[in-house]
């Protein structure tokens, strides 16, 4: 798994998970470490995460912690593609 979340708000966040499946998958590593990230962007007044990830790097795993597809690459690199999600940190606010 590898991912480049980053939070957009007053005091914006970037960071990088990179872990070995084989060595980390189902033990919880990447669920605490997307969950710090979006820790920390909430403490710093951001409202959404944007990562980007590759569909051979668990894209499903995103989706099942909140996050949804907003774009995509394909043939990058050749033959997958680059997927762009987001993350809403605050709920919509409702015009009136």
């Amino acid at each position: 798994m590898a991912a480049y979340p980053v939070g957009h708000g007053p005091k914006p966040v970037s960071s990088a998970i990179y872990l070995s499946q084989q060595n980390c998958e189902k033990q919880g590593y990447g669920t605490r470490s997307v969950e710090a990230v979006e820790a920390e962007a909430i403490n710093r007044g951001c409202d959404q995460i944007v990562l980007r990830t590759h569909d051979f790097q668990a894209p499903q795993f995103y989706i099942k912690l909140g996050f949804a597809v907003i774009g995509r690459i394909p043939d990058y690199p050749v033959d997958h593609q680059e997927i762009t999600m987001i993350k809403l940190l605050t709920r919509p606010r409702v015009m009136t």
